[in-house]
């Protein structure tokens, strides 16, 4: 399933560059690795800057509407309740995490998707931006 996970995340990056501009407002997460370790390429996540006219959100909302399904980004650990329950201490002020956790979202990445459909992802997302 992983090398199809590599065709899926890499086709989706193509479509992507393909388009003349793809707004900054849209971070295209990046795969890392390093020499000892490999990537799962479990999920593919964007996130969508302020400037991108949208908020998160809307943005989940309109591709649900388009019949796209997302994922936001999982809740920042210091923002989960059930560790404050626990006795975690969950005090600090954490805004990169902060940020991530309301700006990010996955894009459907399962390895059953056909070119047409990764197709159909990426420019749905950028007429977004564009609408």
């Amino acid at each position: 399933m992983v090398p199809r996970q590599r065709v899926v995340l890499a086709a989706v990056r193509a479509v992507l560059a393909s388009v003349r501009a793809v707004p900054s407002s849209i971070v295209i997460a990046q795969v890392f690795t390093e020499p000892f370790t490999s990537s799962s390429y479990w999920m593919y996540s964007i996130l969508i800057n302020d400037d991108f006219g949208l908020s998160r959100d809307e943005v989940m909302a309109k591709l649900k509407a388009a019949g796209i399904e997302t994922r936001s980004f999982f809740v920042s650990m210091h923002r989960q309740p059930a560790l404050a329950k626990y006795g975690c201490d969950v005090s600090g002020s954490y805004p990169v995490t902060d940020l991530l956790a309301r700006t990010g979202l996955y894009l459907p990445s399962t390895s059953g998707l056909t070119d047409a459909q990764i197709a159909r992802v990426a420019s749905e997302l950028l007429a977004l931006r564009a609408g």
